[in-house]
């Protein structure tokens, strides 16, 4: 019987991805650096700061990545209620869920804004636990942040679900040895995953 559901928060629970890579790329064309739309799937599952420092584009530099990391946090944060984008499948599950595990987040975003956006949505109470980027030495696919969920629950892995949306975040769910739901969320596909080990299963709207 399982006993606590793990979720991911961007691209499970907030459809923050596709908003974060078009305000990078309107604040890089200011600067007359053009993001490709192909590199979209290289930001999936990974930390904006590490994905923008990691850019290499023609006419960036260091100075342009700082202006690009700021602009993009105080865009996007300082005006959640424009940019947050509800996966009205899993807030839905979420708020209509009656059975007795506990949910848990697992997030490569900071708390501070995980709490700000389930507020917003008015499921915070829903969570017993969250663990994110502020708690863990190693990001996704490194399974740290899975393990250290289930440590602080106090259950088995066995007895645990995770749901997930990006391939990082499968390959982490998978080193942690738990077993994982791919949630559809209109920007990844079943495609996305051929060549990674299957989910339990694929959760669409």
């Amino acid at each position: 019987m399982l006993k606590a559901f793990i979720f991911d928060f961007d691209g499970v629970i907030i459809q923050s991805e596709r908003v974060m890579f078009t305000i990078l790329q309107d604040i890089l064309k200011k600067e007359g650096v053009i993001l490709p739309e192909q590199m979209y799937h290289l930001k999936v599952g990974r930390v904006m700061i590490d994905f923008i420092h990691s850019l290499q584009l023609p006419g960036i530099n260091e100075e342009i990545k700082s202006k690009a990391i700021a602009g993009v946090y105080n865009e996007f944060r300082g005006n959640i209620e424009k940019h947050a984008k509800r996966i009205d499948h899993t807030i839905n599950f979420i708020k209509n869920y009656k059975g007795d595990a506990v949910f848990a987040i697992g997030s490569m975003s900071v708390t501070s804004f995980i709490d700000k956006v389930l507020n917003i949505f008015e499921i915070r109470d829903k969570f017993k636990l969250i663990v994110s980027k502020d708690d863990i030495t190693y990001q996704k696919p490194d399974p740290e942040i899975f393990n250290k969920c289930v440590e602080k629950l106090g259950v088995d892995k066995s007895e645990c679900m995770i749901f997930e949306d990006s391939t990082v975040g499968a390959q982490s769910a998978h080193a942690a040895g738990i077993k994982f739901s791919i949630i559809l969320n209109g920007e990844n596909n079943k495609e996305d995953f051929k060549d990674h080990l299957q989910p339990t299963k694929f959760i669409e709207k």
